[in-house]
């Protein structure tokens, strides 16, 4: 059984899909990526079982037949955050002008390809500075965590899911973003049409649904998504 998912869940699918209580002995395979690199394989025709990616990106794969729409079903729940370079000052965040205070401030503003990137410079876009700031925002490329730049030194302040900054040294999480600016991904799987094994990749879905799974899906960073 082979998932393609997100870098964003690699760390949580880990420790799901190794659960011999959730998953039996079921042998699986996790190829995570960049969600438009994953996305693309799958275009590609690669083989895979279930896919797990942002919900809109999964939409549109079922849309194109390349997932069973009829399967799309919501997993995780995940904030997006800003983080600052550990030993930082913690700016206040409160509000919204807070926020924009703190994003026009950066040196070097990072932010993802992935859905979190789209709402923040869509957040951006709406205040009418994204042309401002052009030349001091900096793309993660696809499947490195914006935690990666922080810690690195090539950003000082980056936006992206709360679980891509967990576990990451050299990091400080300063908060989700203020009312009015909070954004949140929902990541959803799906059984890959092509499958060879269509019961077995639903029964994944389902344990990675079910209520055993919420301990590990919350100490990762994330909430079971509703749905």
């Amino acid at each position: 059984m082979r998932v393609f998912s997100s870098m964003a869940t690699k760390a949580l699918l880990t420790d799901l899909l190794a659960d011999p209580s959730l998953v039996g002995d079921a042998d699986i395979t996790l190829e995570p990526g960049g969600g438009v690199t994953m996305a693309d394989r799958l275009r590609a025709g690669e083989n895979a079982d279930v896919a797990i990616l942002a919900s809109g990106s999964l939409a549109r794969l079922g849309s194109e037949g390349v997932v069973d729409a009829a399967t799309l079903r919501g997993l995780f729940v995940s904030e997006v955050v800003l983080a600052i370079p550990a030993g930082g000052e913690i700016p206040t965040m409160d509000s919204a002008d807070d926020l924009r205070e703190i994003l026009l401030g950066a040196e070097r503003l990072g932010y993802s390809t992935g859905p979190s990137g789209d709402g923040l410079l869509a957040l951006l876009d709406d205040w009418g500075v994204r042309d401002h700031l052009t030349d001091r925002l900096v793309q993660a490329p696809p499947g490195t965590p914006v935690a990666r730049l922080l810690a690195d030194g090539d950003i000082s302040v980056g936006v992206q899911q709360r679980s891509e900054f967990t576990g990451i040294d050299g990091v400080q999480v300063v908060g989700a973003l203020p009312p009015g600016c909070d954004l949140t991904t929902v990541f959803a799987g799906a059984v890959v049409t092509a499958t060879q094994d269509a019961d077995g990749a639903r029964r994944i879905l389902d344990a990675l649904a079910g209520e055993a799974a919420a301990d590990t899906i919350r100490r990762h960073g994330m909430e079971p998504a509703t749905d």
